[in-house]
C-alpha cells in the first residue's frame, strides 16, 4: 500500500503553440514544483487538458520533464495525437506517470510538445484562456515508509 503525503495543482489557459521544428519539443506555460519529503518517495504526475491539431495530416505528442529530463519516448513523449482529415481536431488529454525523483530539493515537472509531422501547428492546451489544463503533483510514499516516518514525527512530538 501506499500513501499520498502532500498534492501539489496548477493550472493554465495558456496556449502554446508548435508549428516549427517538426520532432524538437518545447515547453508549454503548464508546470509545477514540488519538494519531497523523503529520497524515497515517488512522484505521481497527472495532466488533463485538450489539444488541438490542425488539418492537413499533422500530427503532435505531449510528455513530462522533469526538469529537463523528458519522462516520456524522446520522439513520441507519453501521448500521441494524429488528424488525417481536412479539419482541425480537438481531442481530451490525459496522461499520467510515476516519477522516482530520488531527491528532497524542489523538482519542477513542466508539460512538453511537439508537432511530430505534418505542415501545420499543434496546440496544448487547444485554445486560450477557454480551456484549462491542470497538472497534478502527488508525492507518494510506500506504507512502511509512511509508518516509519509516522512513528518517527510521534516520538518527536512527545519529546
Amino acid at each position: 500500500p501506499s500513501v499520498i503525503i502532500q498534492q501539489v495543482t496548477a493550472s493554465t489557459q495558456t496556449r502554446t503553440n508548435r508549428g516549427s521544428n517538426s520532432g524538437v519539443f518545447t515547453n508549454t506555460a503548464l508546470a509545477a514544483s514540488i519538494t519531497p519529503t523523503s529520497a524515497n518517495s515517488k512522484v505521481f504526475v497527472q495532466v488533463f487538458g485538450t489539444y488541438r491539431s490542425d488539418d492537413s495530416s499533422t500530427s503532435g505528442a505531449l510528455s513530462i520533464n522533469r526538469g529537463s529530463t523528458n519522462l516520456g519516448h524522446s520522439s513520441r513523449g507519453l501521448v500521441s495525437f494524429f488528424v488525417s482529415s481536412s479539419f482541425n481536431r480537438v481531442g481530451p488529454v490525459s496522461m499520467g506517470i510515476l516519477d522516482s525523483p530520488n531527491t528532497t530539493s524542489a523538482t519542477t515537472y513542466t508539460v512538453i510538445l511537439a508537432r511530430t509531422g505534418g505542415p501545420d501547428s499543434v496546440y496544448f492546451p487547444q485554445s486560450a484562456n477557454e480551456d484549462p489544463a491542470i497538472i497534478i503533483l502527488s508525492e507518494v510514499a510506500t506504507w512502511v515508509l509512511a509508518r516509519v516516518e509516522l512513528f518517527i514525527s510521534f516520538i518527536v512530538m512527545l519529546m
